[in-house]
């Protein structure tokens, strides 16, 4: 028999390292020893004298465990493998069977990286604003539709200092129902669920004939001075790119300008007039964002017209959760590429009629980015990323009011395919604009704990009368007005179809900006929660603010059921979202003072809106539009229904106090 142990030579006995102290042996386990077996067959004479299985044996036994287990999980991704590799050759059959010529190439939407070469990060695969949304029905679901409603909302509706969308909030608001009140439920325009197609849909890429025509169309119309996102010289370059068969474009770059291409088509879709179908308009988004993932990194001025084409095209069907997840690398790009600079300093004489379009146009997409960043974050409540304090806020030299007249109709072909006009109106009136950056900064502020009531009102008072200097900076003809009667005409027939929707947009707009600036003064009174009633100078500010935020509601809410003529003069995102912000604050008003003699006919004016854009030409709306309706109505009618609880409990603990019978 012979044993080694550890810490000992061969020469060494067991018996010598117990006799010596020098030698000191530590406690040995049965895994410190190591038999030594003439026979490999036989156990060695100390297992065996010890009634014990042969270390050796037993070690072989743990590692034949350890390997049974690592062959199955071979296995398995042996299977997993051989699973991947038949799907990728039946995907590359499909597409082989659907190739057409090079000038119209077949696309498919689940494996953008496939036509951008080997070097492409399939990792990253699309980009796309639905993937913040639970599309397997599984994960935290209610905290996804909870945000996703009051990102329509807005997220600054109190009462006495208590956020209405917190858990105090909905507390409140069933106690003055005397039921449960869940509104986290409904999904609004800006949060509808939208899961791209799992299934490998295949589309051929539009051909240049058809893009140039939709060009013409869109250089042709008034949304060449609305949305001023593409620049009739440098589209050309883009065109050669995305439709070159030689080697030349880097396969990034030809990526980067097809991206382009297919979020032209899918913004043109969703305008008034475009030639393209919606439906096909839904192809083109998800295309172009697949398209988009591999170029996004690039701080390119075609990357950035890019994303700012697909949040126009999610801005019109209010899709503004997409509109937001987008807007992050917009702001990125427009730094990258100066563009909150108005005038960047360069050598005199070195500019090329190219370099100076070049820098007008990327001027023109940062105003397009501070626009959209301002109504991002009066939804979302967050604050904005554009501001005057690191930007330059210089207004355009071309730009032009419409109200003006001097930019009222389409454009003209001039020189070359498209027309090279240089005026430009943007969506939105850039003053209103500058205006909305305080408020929104206002707003974010609201959720500093420690800020004073007299802080608050005095940010609301200036913020009143900013609004309306602002307003009498408006021609008479195209002014807001404070308030519409049915009959009154919101404005001259005789208006272009660019006038008619800015007129339009800038009353809705004044009516917003009203309701949210003066509804923040209920962020006053935290300290009297608990209190019925609140000092009589703080209440008196409380009604004299709620009194112009519920007509500027009351107005915007008889707009839409009154004149109906501005469902045809608008895309339906445009003002979509307007009716349940101007719809939440009556409410919150007859939960507040249910017994108000102004509480049951606030109402029925939310009971005559259950039926909004339901005069709307069918073929003026998609799927999802139609869907957005119905949400909004059945939104409608709960506040109905839970306002009309309010005023019957109310009118019960009334009767109760005063000791009337019934």
């Amino acid at each position: 028999m012979a044993h080694v142990f550890k810490g000992t030579t061969e020469s060494d006995s067991p018996i010598e390292a117990i006799k010596h102290p020098e030698h000191p042996m530590p406690p040995k386990r049965a895994c410190d020893i190591q038999c030594i077996k003439p026979d490999p067959e036989q156990s060695c004479e100390w297992c065996a004298h010890h009634d014990l299985e042969c270390a050796v044996k037993r070690e072989s036994q743990r590692k034949s465990d350890v390997s049974a287990a690592l062959s199955s999980h071979v296995q398995t991704l042996e299977r997993r493998v051989t699973e991947l590799e038949a799907a990728l050759l039946q995907m590359r059959s499909e597409i082989k069977s659907s190739t057409v010529s090079a000038s119209t190439p077949t696309v498919n939407l689940t494996s953008p990286y496939s036509t951008l070469g080997a070097n492409s990060d399939a990792s990253s695969f699309c980009i796309t604003p639905y993937s913040q949304q639970d599309s397997t029905g599984s994960g935290n679901t209610a905290n996804t539709t909870s945000t996703a409603i009051w990102t329509c909302l807005g997220q600054h509706w109190y009462f006495k200092g208590i956020p209405i969308n917190s858990t105090r909030g909905r507390e409140w608001m069933s106690s003055k129902t005397g039921e449960n009140v869940f509104l986290d439920g409904f999904r609004l325009f800006g949060s509808q669920a939208g899961n791209p197609s799992t299934s490998p849909a295949l589309f051929s890429f539009p051909d240049r004939y058809t893009v140039e025509e939709s060009l013409k169309s869109y250089f042709g119309s008034p949304w060449r001075i609305i949305y001023p996102i593409i620049d009739p010289v440098l589209i050309e370059d883009i065109l050669a790119v995305a439709y070159d068969d030689s080697q030349g474009p880097s396969p990034q770059g030809k990526a980067s300008s097809q991206a382009f291409i297919l979020a032209f088509m899918a913004m043109t879709s969703r305008l008034r007039g475009a030639h393209v179908q919606p439906l096909d308009g839904d192809v083109y988004v998800r295309s172009s964002q697949c398209y988009l993932s591999q170029v996004i990194s690039q701080s390119t001025m075609e990357t950035l017209q890019t994303v700012l084409m697909l949040q126009i095209s999610h801005l019109q069907s209010g899709q503004w959760e997409a509109v937001a997840t987008l807007h992050p690398h917009a702001c990125r790009i427009l730094y990258d590429l100066k563009g909150h600079i108005s005038h960047p300093l360069t050598p005199s004489g070195l500019d090329s009629a190219v370099d100076q379009s070049r820098r007008r146009h990327i001027r023109n997409l940062f105003w397009l980015c501070y626009i959209f960043d301002k109504d991002i974050a009066m939804r979302s409540g967050r604050p904005p990323c554009i501001t005057r304090g690191y930007c330059d806020l210089t207004l355009p030299d071309v730009w032009a009011r419409i109200c003006d007249g001097s930019a009222t109709g389409p454009g003209t072909p001039q020189d070359g395919i498209f027309s090279k006009g240089d005026t430009v109106c943007f969506p939105q009136d850039l003053d209103l604009s500058q205006l909305k950056e305080r408020l929104c900064l206002f707003l974010c502020s609201l959720d500093n704990s420690s800020l004073s009531d007299g802080t608050i009102l005095c940010h609301v008072r200036q913020l009143d009368v900013d609004l309306e200097s602002w307003r009498s900076t408006i021609p008479v003809d195209y002014r807001p007005k404070l308030s519409v009667l049915p009959d009154q005409p919101l404005f001259n027939p005789q208006l272009s179809f660019p006038q008619r929707t800015r007129c339009i947009h800038l009353q809705l707009e004044h009516n917003y900006l009203t309701t949210v600036i003066h509804t923040a003064v209920r962020r006053c009174g935290a300290v009297y929660a608990v209190h019925d009633n609140l000092p009589d100078d703080l209440h008196s500010v409380y009604h004299s603010s709620s009194d112009i935020s519920l007509e500027a509601s009351r107005t915007t809410l008889q707009i839409f059921k009154s004149h109906t003529d501005i469902l045809q003069e608008n895309v339906f995102g445009h003002i979509a979202f307007y009716p349940p912000i101007a719809a939440m604050a009556l409410f919150l008003n007859i939960l507040i003072h249910p017994l108000d003699q102004r509480a049951r006919s606030d109402l029925d004016i939310l009971a005559g809106c259950t039926t909004l854009f339901q005069d709307m030409a069918m073929e003026e709306l998609t799927n999802d539009d139609m869907d957005c309706i119905h949400e909004l109505n059945r939104f409608v009618s709960e506040l109905v229904r839970l306002g009309s609880s309010a005023i019957w409990k109310a009118k019960r603990e009334w009767k109760t106090t005063t000791g009337i019978s019934s």
